[in-house]
């Protein structure tokens, strides 16, 4: 009797699903929104910190500060400048922490809800630093 090569399938990779990554990595910071317009902005912040994490270390700092202030500014009923940084950074290290193989940026992201249920659906691109 032939044995199968299990080597192939243990070394096979198995496919990212960004959304549900995605979801995991954001769930507990956008769950802070009491209805599904907070609930949209918070993901939508959760989705620049998730961009942002590509980026060199060396650059992200002043990143973080012109995003955070640049939000403040189309966004003023949210929270202060330093309180977005403050998300900011800890959302960055999260997703390096929980997802540093994952170098997908988030191109779109929605939110519906339905029975009182939140769905995530997002869209993806390789990552590329431009130079």
């Amino acid at each position: 009797m032939k044995r199968k090569n299990k080597s192939k399938s243990r070394n096979k990779k198995v496919p990212i699903d960004i959304n549900q990554e995605f979801g995991d990595f954001c769930e507990d910071y956008v769950l802070q929104g009491s209805n599904i317009d907070e609930v949209r902005k918070y993901l939508n912040f959760a989705s620049i910190a998730w961009n942002l994490s590509l980026y060199p270390q060396e650059t992200r700092n002043e990143q973080v500060k012109v995003i955070s202030d640049e939000y403040e500014r189309l966004n003023p009923e949210m929270l202060n400048s330093d309180y977005l940084q403050h998300d900011l950074k800890l959302l960055i290290d999260k997703k390096l922490d929980s997802y540093p193989e994952i170098k997908r940026t988030i191109t779109k992201v929605e939110i519906k809800e339905a029975n009182k249920q939140y769905k995530i659906s997002t869209e993806s691109e390789v990552f590329k630093l431009k130079k």
